[in-house]
């Protein structure tokens, strides 16, 4: 069976469908489906027509409004074929009380009257050719699985049809912002534009992970463009967050502007953005630092003189640090160029443990006509306003063995928190396990920096899952090992829930799109402010504005209590910054949190 509908999809039958086509590697009948609790409630049928692969599902785009045809047909094993169209209208402003006139016209080709060719035969071929060619008129048509679940609209069909109206795309905008949110920009987006504008576009914008730090970006670069400078610098530390920029640039950017990706895996990019920068169309050039601060592309920075516009995004890594080949790179391209319009992006541009290196680089981005001026969004006002979700957090302690414990202060200390990190890897995968079955769709596990870590964790929650679950489910990891194109379609897989588990590295601390986590297990120490900062905006993210729903983290810290005053005074060195972490993310957790964590500090010895 295929069908062939409009973007108007339920979230959560998207979600179901998704995870069907997932499940299809298992190779499940029907019926195994439905004798599975999982898949056999009625919400899970969806489900379980697509993983037995008894459904298709095809997507009609339409560059405004949508598809909204009603017309399907049928055959039986002889090829006898039955064509119909027409509909009954299920939206409630077209109910009346005192019933409805409803049409549905039926035709077959074994129709003495001969109307077939007329009417059923084409409105099969329409049908077939959508399905199987994926063509139709007017709309581009794709499978499921293709489409990025970010265009997909849920119209409120409960509003009286005489009030309502579709968003149209405002006139001479170069950037369509409700491809990304139906909802349009949010307020503290539209502030954060004017005080960089007022600055005379000076400005850092310090906004939580998951407050659209990149969408304020995209409006930032269309008005530089609107202002007449010759072209927009977009420039990140990472290949795959380049990636996501230009992802969404094509996606949401009018095709009057050039975008041009800017490193070494597209041949010939710099002959292409001098091209771009000397003629007279509006153009984009997006980055990875390296790129820019190179030769090649400060000869394309020359070349406009100052008439151009720079966004930094994870701006923290322009810091100054002349014994880091790339600090010395970064502070010599601010002293060689003073683009017109320039903008940091970063959920924290300072480490506050350490905050001299980023000097020049906050002079350079923020300093303008009112002085320096930083937009500041941090993570309990990002959740107070409703743009992230509130967040349950979960401590667990962790108690050493005794026999861990070695003979001076110092080897006992090492020995003992060598154990708790080790503790806390295997702790991990029940934990990210319990959590998917208490009903978390994606749950993220943040295990050690190596790879091999990240691969036995992996595999030991897989391990876990097989015999805890009868249901079918695989997981993922994230680590440098897997090439570029691995990773992408990794990360996607995630982001549309057919792979509901992945364990993560550093890869994922910066930049990347992962906007519906529902879970975390922390299973790694870290002394990197900004990488649990970013690590907990990863999961805090919501669906839609309308998401109401308490993400959850799991996190550990070791039982110190019982230890002598001499080890306990080591580890508590060791541990310090595990302890600003754990209270720093009670105190923007759910009420009362705050209260229980340091309960159990006091008697894990923390005190």
């Amino acid at each position: 069976m295929h069908l062939l509908t409009s973007t108007d999809i339920d979230p959560e039958d998207f979600d179901a469908a998704i995870e069907g086509y997932g499940l299809r590697e298992f190779q499940f009948t029907i019926d195994e489906m439905l004798a599975m609790e999982h898949s056999s409630r009625p919400t899970r049928l969806l489900c379980a027509l697509v993983a037995a692969g008894m459904l298709e599902i095809h997507v009609a785009k339409l560059p405004k409004g949508i598809y909204h045809d009603k017309a399907g047909f049928f055959e039986d094993k002889e090829g006898n074929t039955v064509a119909f169209c027409g509909s009954g209208n299920e939206t409630r402003p077209g109910v009346s009380k005192q019933g409805n006139a409803e049409r549905y016209i039926v035709n077959w080709d074994w129709n003495e009257k001969g109307t077939w060719a007329d009417f059923g035969e084409e409105w099969k071929r329409d049908l077939v050719d959508a399905i199987d060619n994926h063509q139709y008129d007017g709309a581009e048509v794709m499978s499921l699985t293709e489409i990025d679940p970010r265009i997909l609209k849920k119209h409120n069909v409960s509003l009286d049809l005489d009030h309502y109206s579709q968003n149209e795309e405002d006139e001479g905008r170069l950037f369509n912002y409700s491809e990304l949110h139906r909802d349009g920009p949010k307020e503290h987006q539209l502030d954060a534009i004017d005080i960089w504008i007022n600055n005379g576009h000076r400005a850092s914008f310090e906004h939580a992970t998951g407050t659209y730090k990149t969408a304020t970006g995209l409006l930032a670069a269309e008005h530089s463009l609107k202002m007449g400078v010759k072209a927009v610098v977009i420039s990140t530390p990472r290949i795959i967050i380049s990636q996501n920029w230009l992802k969404l640039l094509e996606k949401c950017y009018d095709s009057s502007v050039k975008v041009i990706p800017c490193w070494s895996e597209y041949p010939g990019w710099q002959e292409r953005a001098h091209e771009v920068v000397n003629s007279s169309r509006q153009a984009i050039l997006v980055f990875v630092n390296d790129s820019l601060w190179g030769s090649k592309g400060r000869s394309v920075c020359r070349s406009m003189k100052d008439n151009w516009a720079l966004i930094a995004d994870e701006a923290h890594n322009w810091e100054e640090d002349h014994a880091d080949e790339r600090g010395k790179l970064a502070a010599d391209f601010m002293t060689g160029f003073s683009p017109t319009h320039r903008l940091a992006l970063s959920a924290l541009i300072a480490d506050p443990n350490n905050p001299s290196p980023a000097e020049s680089l906050i002079d350079f981005f923020t300093n303008g006509d009112q002085g320096r001026i930083t937009d500041l969004l941090d993570l309990r006002e990002a959740i107070r306003r409703g743009f992230l979700r509130n967040y349950h957090y979960e401590l667990k302690t962790v108690e050493v063995p005794q026999e861990a414990i070695g003979k001076s202060p110092s080897e006992s200390a090492s020995d003992i928190w060598r154990t708790f990190q080790n503790l806390k890897k295997s702790l991990a995968p029940g934990d990210s396990v319990k959590l998917l079955l208490d009903g978390n769709r994606r749950v993220l596990t943040y295990t050690g920096n190596t790879i091999a870590t990240a691969d036995s964790t992996m595999r030991d929650i897989q391990r876990e899952w097989n015999i805890t679950s009868a249901l079918p489910m695989k997981f993922r990891k994230v680590t440098s090992e897997e090439s570029q194109a691995d990773r992408t379609r990794i990360i996607e897989e995630f982001n549309y829930g057919r792979t509901r588990g992945l364990v993560a590295i550093k890869v994922l601390d910066e930049g990347v799109d992962l906007p519906v986590a529902d879970a975390a297990v922390i299973a790694t120490s870290t002394s990197d402010h900004r990488q649990w900062i970013q690590r907990r905006g990863r999961i805090l993210r919501k669906r839609e504005i309308e998401d109401d729903t308490v993400a959850r983290i799991v996190d550990y810290i070791l039982d110190i209590s019982e230890f002598t005053v001499e080890v306990k005074q080591i580890l508590l060195e060791k541990g310090g910054q595990d302890l600003e972490r754990i209270r720093e993310f009670a105190l923007s957790a759910l009420p009362g949190t705050e209260a229980e964590i340091e309960s159990l500090l006091i008697n894990g010895g923390w005190s």
